[in-house]
């Protein structure tokens, strides 16, 4: 969880504030160091289900609790470090979020949806 937990400090929050479309987000995260260590994580089995769901289970009440910068930047990136993530998880976790419906989440979902038509 110590990975995902980098993703709350530093600036990404703020830097992907700055982004209006799915496409712009999606394009700022690729780029970004927090993501590639997700991804890497994610790649050599230090990340799994159980962390992704905890994260999800952590992230989701703070998006639907008015949040939206956190929730929806946290949720985004993960979608983009798992686009290119062999395995189960990552297309479990990119069909879930792309199949979200919530107001509070605006971006994240379509972010996932782009991250599965390159994926």
């Amino acid at each position: 969880m110590e990975t995902f937990g980098r993703l709350l400090r530093g600036n990404l929050v703020s830097s992907a504030l700055t982004t209006s479309t799915p496409a712009a987000m999606r394009a700022l995260l690729q780029c970004r160091p927090e993501v590639q260590r997700i991804r890497y994580a994610v790649m050599t089995g230090a990340i799994g289900a159980q962390e992704v769901a905890a994260l999800v289970r952590a992230t989701t009440p703070a998006a639907l609790n008015g949040a939206r910068q956190v929730g929806d930047v946290i949720l985004s990136a993960v979608a983009v470090a798992m686009e290119t993530a062999p395995g189960d998880i990552a297309g479990h976790y990119l069909k879930w979020l792309a199949g979200t419906r919530c107001q509070e989440l605006p971006i994240a979902p379509e972010v996932a949806r782009l991250c599965l038509i390159f994926r």
